[in-house]
């Protein structure tokens, strides 16, 4: 059930266009390619090989952070009137926007990778330390995808305090520079942001996924054992989505 609610899911949003082009297709290779323009535009005004790279990073970060939190709240409160009409497993629309924003952020990775080799860009980093990022993004974003959710649902106004939550986690994670650059406030507010933990460990050099499972790697299992909480409490409310109806 699960799987076949996925699949059927994943279509409808294939099947989205926008002026006869599908938005999705928009979504997955034209805005990473946008987050590199607009990563290496930035990284001209720094002397540092490595900064150019790094923004790209911290910003394809938030936005796989921002676009799977609000994947889940509209993938739900779109098709409400689905599961209202059929039997649908709530996770089959958190799968779903896992699958869109990890896709984009994996493509947006290889982009990344190719401009690095083919401009023999000064900075490399491995793409598994990359992939570590995606998959501790992720299991973060799950439960605050949930709480929103939640809170959309009860109160509708959430939804329209969305965009001003996403600005806000944008000024708060170190994609310009890393926490020891800041001053003292500026790193306390960073480090109620997970990203913040990550994105630190990537500006520093020579980083491998064994340093960052030895300095992150709590962080990423309290991040799992959210999302798998989140999502059982989600699983134990079936009927609260029609409230929003």
């Amino acid at each position: 059930m699960l799987i076949i609610n996925t699949r059927n899911l994943l279509k409808k949003e294939c099947s989205v266009s926008f002026f006869g082009i599908s938005y999705l297709y928009i979504k997955l290779f034209l805005l990473p390619i946008a987050i590199i323009i607009v990563g290496m535009f930035f990284g001209t005004f720094s002397n540092n090989a490595a900064h150019p790279v790094l923004i790209c990073i911290g910003i394809v970060c938030w936005n796989l952070f921002s676009s799977t939190i609000y994947g889940i709240i509209n993938g739900f409160l779109k098709r409400a009137g689905l599961i209202k009409s059929y039997p649908i497993h709530y996770a089959s629309f958190i799968l779903v926007a896992l699958i869109i924003t990890i896709s984009e952020a994996i493509i947006s990775i290889l982009y990344i990778q190719f401009f690095c080799y083919f401009n023999n860009h000064n900075y490399h980093i491995n793409t598994s330390v990359l992939l570590f990022g995606v998959l501790y993004t992720s299991v973060f974003a799950v439960p605050i995808g949930v709480i929103f959710l939640f809170a959309c649902v009860y109160r509708k106004w959430v939804l329209y305090l969305l965009p001003l939550f996403f600005i806000a986690i944008l000024s708060i994670t170190p994609i310009f520079n890393n926490l020891e650059n800041g001053n003292v406030l500026i790193k306390g507010i960073h480090y109620f942001n997970p990203l913040s933990y990550y994105l630190n460990e990537v500006h520093k050099p020579c980083i491998t996924v064994i340093a960052l499972f030895e300095h992150i790697g709590g962080m990423l299992l309290i991040g799992v054992f959210l999302s798998l909480t989140s999502i059982y409490l989600l699983l134990k409310q079936k009927y609260f989505i029609q409230i929003f109806l």
